[in-house]
C-alpha cells in the first residue's frame, strides 16, 4: 500500500517529536557519562534517525517499481489473452465438420475392436502361461536367504 503524503507529513512529524524527546531522555542520562559515550549515542542516534528516513524512501520507491511493473504485466498478459481469444474464434469459424458415421459402420467399428482386444488378451494369457511353465521347471531360493532375512549364525552348515 503506498503511503499517502498527509500520512508522509505525519508520520516525519511524529518522527522528529519521538526523536527529541528520546534525545531529551539521552541528554539528562549522558550528563554524568564521559564526553566519548556522549559522542558514540549521538551519532548513533544521527544514524539511526538518517537510516529510518532512507529505508523509507527506499520502501516508497520500490513499491512505485512494483506497481509499474505490475501495470506493465498487465498490459502484456491482455495482449496474449486477445491473441489467444482470437485464434480460438478463427477455429471455431474454419473447424471442419465431424464425418456422420451410419450406425452400421459403427457397430462395424466396434465389432473390429472388440476382435482386437478378444486377440490380445488371448496372446497375454499364452505369453502368461508359458512364463509360469518356466518359472514352475526351475529351481527356487528361498526369500530369507535371497533377501538376507537371517542371522549369519541361524544358518548351519550342514558339513558340521
Amino acid at each position: 500500500m503506498p503511503i499517502q503524503p498527509q500520512n508522509k507529513a505525519m508520520r516525519t512529524i511524529f518522527m522528529l517529536a519521538l526523536m527529541s524527546f528520546f534525545c531529551a531522555v539521552g541528554q539528562a542520562q549522558l550528563r554524568g557519562s564521559t564526553e566519548q559515550e556522549f559522542q558514540i549515542k549521538k551519532e548513533f542516534l544521527e544514524k539511526r534517525y538518517q537510516n529510518f528516513f532512507v529505508r523509507e524512501i527506499e520502501a516508497d520507491r520500490r513499491e512505485r517499481l512494483r506497481q509499474e511493473a505490475a501495470s506493465q504485466q498487465k498490459a502484456a498478459r491482455k495482449v496474449i489473452q486477445e491473441a489467444y481469444e482470437k485464434s480460438r474464434r478463427e477455429y471455431v469459424a474454419n473447424r471442419k465438420a465431424e464425418p456422420e458415421i451410419s450406425n452400421e459402420q459403427h457397430l462395424k467399428e466396434i465389432a473390429e475392436q472388440k476382435k482386437a482386444h478378444e486377440k490380445t488378451r488371448l496372446e497375454y494369457i499364452r505369453r502368461r502361461d508359458n512364463l509360469k511353465r518356466i518359472e514352475s521347471s526351475t529351481g527356487v531360493i528361498p526369500e530369507w536367504i535371497e533377501y538376507k532375512l537371517y542371522e549369519p549364525y541361524e544358518v548351519s552348515d550342514s558339513s558340521d
